[in-house]
């Protein structure tokens, strides 16, 4: 399963891996906001 998606990732270009990491850190910091949240309550 790794190595398949070492494969796909190794597919995109250098522009595309650089936004994949960009959706990446907003996804990581979207988490956080969530948990965030969650725990106001």
């Amino acid at each position: 399963m790794y190595k398949l998606i070492k494969e796909l990732f190794f597919l995109l270009t250098f522009a595309q891996r650089k936004q994949f990491y960009r959706l990446q850190l907003l996804v990581i910091f979207m988490s956080f906001a969530e948990i965030i949240g969650v725990a106001s309550i």
